[in-house]
């Protein structure tokens, strides 16, 4: 059985700007610590998950094309985000490239470090368990999302169609694919783009044991930056 992939988004520090809305608050020197740390315990959580999934591959979707074969990305799989100048062009790429080599295809973003094992484990089941033609959304607070997973093709134009980092993003993309398949849901979270969503992490439970150690470390620290 072909397994399920799981593609990571990320920049790479030192290549391309970084949590540029964040730095604007805390500083760049910040905002690219803040990510970097983000990475590590992503990288945590993707690695626990493998072990209670065999079946699914790790992908970084790397933003450049000179950072392919940095050893930054020397944890999992990589794959190039492409040529594309927008953020749909590029999702279209990633998404097409994998579904042609996997049952299903997952998206995450690497700037969600808080979002547990179990969060994740739940997207995947759903799409393990749905039919071929049910999408999973995992939606933010601010009107994106941090999951998405398919097991079709689906095509270039429902991607590039939505704008991006705006309010109705989500929304957008679901109206879309609903032309093409059904949608499903897993629990709403949120990704760090600003000083706002880092204050969010002072309502997180630390005694959560479904959070690892990095992840709880990480929230310390993010309470502390402003």
């Amino acid at each position: 059985m072909k397994s399920i992939a799981l593609a990571i988004f990320v920049k790479t520090v030192g290549y391309s700007p970084i949590k540029t809305r964040l730095g604007s608050s805390i500083g760049k020197e910040q905002a690219e610590s803040f990510y970097s740390y983000s990475l590590l315990a992503i990288s945590e959580v993707m690695n626990r998950l493998s072990k209670v999934n065999p079946n699914l591959t790790i992908y970084w979707a790397v933003a450049e094309k000179d950072a392919l074969k940095s050893s930054v990305w020397s944890e999992f799989a990589v794959v190039s985000q492409g040529e594309g100048e927008s953020l749909g062009e590029r999702l279209s790429h990633v998404y097409s490239e994998l579904i042609a080599k996997h049952e299903g295809v997952c998206f995450i973003g690497g700037d969600s470090p808080h979002i547990t094992v179990s969060e994740y484990e739940n997207g995947i089941l759903k799409l393990k368990n749905g039919s071929k033609d049910t999408f999973i959304m995992g939606k933010t607070l601010d009107g994106g999302f941090y999951f998405f997973g398919g097991k079709k093709a689906i095509p270039q134009k429902i991607w590039t169609s939505v704008e991006y980092s705006q309010n109705t993003t989500a929304e957008n993309l679901k109206r879309n694919l609903l032309n093409i398949g059904t949608i499903d849901t897993i629990k709403m979270s949120y990704d760090i783009d600003e000083v706002i969503d880092l204050q969010r992490y002072a309502d997180i439970d630390l005694m959560n044991e479904q959070l690892l150690p990095v992840q709880k470390e990480l929230i310390k620290w993010g309470r502390t930056l402003k």
